[in-house]
């Protein structure tokens, strides 16, 4: 082959890229537990997650009017996912629903604001705790106020936890210690970030 046969060839067409490969559905049986944790095995809770597990449509169809409420309505499937994750922290939490297993305070609340809503969430739980002998300081900012109630009820066994949905509000929920390990495993294995402020 000449040089000039050489230049006169056609380029070889690129191999076109691979599509990517869809994400495998997320397989939410474990928010099951994760509520069987918080709630201290609350059967209606139980029911309600369980739900909720199948997909988001199954729990939409039970709770519309809360659904609607919380402007959730009709749900693209590349949004099903964020969906049910934000429904089983404010279910639980007890946002317009019959449940306090927790609390939902925005970046800026007052720590009189969130102990008022955990007061709430150990009566529900049964939990012996009180938080009335906590020493916050006059102008105690959210973040220290978290921390200072996470030592507090560390001190009797619980675990302060935050299930963070990447906003600038915490929803907050009293765990024992010694089943905060496992509501982090289960919680990562749909996407959570579960820590404990202190």
């Amino acid at each position: 082959m000449g040089i000039f046969d050489f230049f006169s060839r056609k380029p070889r067409a690129a191999s076109p890229a691979a599509a990517p490969e869809p994400a495998p559905p997320v397989d939410y049986a474990a928010l099951v537990p994760m509520a069987a944790i918080i709630s201290n095995d609350d059967a209606q809770v139980a029911a309600d997650i369980a739900l909720l597990a199948t997909g988001y449509e199954t729990f939409q169809a039970a709770y519309p009017g809360w659904c609607e409420t919380m402007s959730f309505g009709e749900v693209a499937p590349e949004h099903e996912d964020a969906t049910v994750r934000d429904v089983f922290v404010y279910w639980l939490a007890g946002y317009e629903t019959p449940f306090h297993y927790g609390a939902y305070i925005d970046w800026k609340a007052a720590p009189e604001d969130i102990v008022w809503q955990l007061e709430r969430a150990a009566a529900s739980l049964h939990a012996p705790l009180d938080f009335a002998d906590i020493p916050f300081a006059a102008d105690e900012d959210t973040e220290a106020a978290l921390e200072r109630i996470a030592q507090h009820v560390r001190a009797r066994g619980y675990a302060l936890t935050v299930i963070d949905t990447e906003s600038d509000s915490y929803h907050l929920y009293l765990v024992p210690e010694t089943e905060y390990d496992r509501l982090v495993t289960l919680g990562a294995s749909v996407g959570f970030r579960i820590f404990s402020p202190a």
